[in-house]
């Protein structure tokens, strides 16, 4: 398991406001997100999403492909999560009314749907925007803004 150290630095004063230690395990491979934008999490945090529809909301993100094309199985879904396929297809149906998900094409019996690109997208390290190195420098990078992180 690989370690790193997260130190928060005030630019004022030198004193190191906050400090923590991010464990990677080997078999997780952070090359690889979903990148939300934060006025998207609050809009859909103000929404009151009912019942199980954020949880399915979590499962359909992790499942996201490139171009935000979602296709997985309610079936699949509600085993995943262990509810009924008639509470996954309810909570579709609330992501689809909010625009949280938009319908794609339909593939065999399958329906696919798009996560909306005002709330975020898929992406891979060789995609990312220049700030993202994930974890792959010994060297500290600084973060800057009122406090400064330095990341080793």
């Amino acid at each position: 398991m690989t370690k790193k150290k997260i130190i928060v630095v005030d630019e004022v004063t030198g004193e190191t406001i906050d400090s923590v230690i991010i464990a990677k395990p080997k078999y997780f491979n952070l090359d690889i997100f979903v990148k939300l934008y934060l006025s998207g999490l609050a809009n859909i945090a103000t929404m009151r999403l009912r019942g199980e529809t954020s949880r399915v909301l979590f499962y359909l993100l992790s499942r996201c492909s490139y171009n935000n094309i979602i296709n997985v199985p309610q079936k699949e879904i509600a085993e995943a999560l262990e509810i009924k396929r008639q509470s996954v297809s309810k909570a579709i149906k609330e992501l689809l009314e909010k625009d949280i998900l938009l319908p794609g094409s339909k593939d065999g019996r399958c329906n696919t749907y798009r996560l909306n690109h005002a709330l975020g997208s898929k992406g891979n390290a060789s995609t990312a925007p220049g700030e993202y190195k994930p974890f792959a420098t010994n060297k500290p990078k600084k973060i800057t803004g009122k406090t400064s992180i330095f990341v080793s």
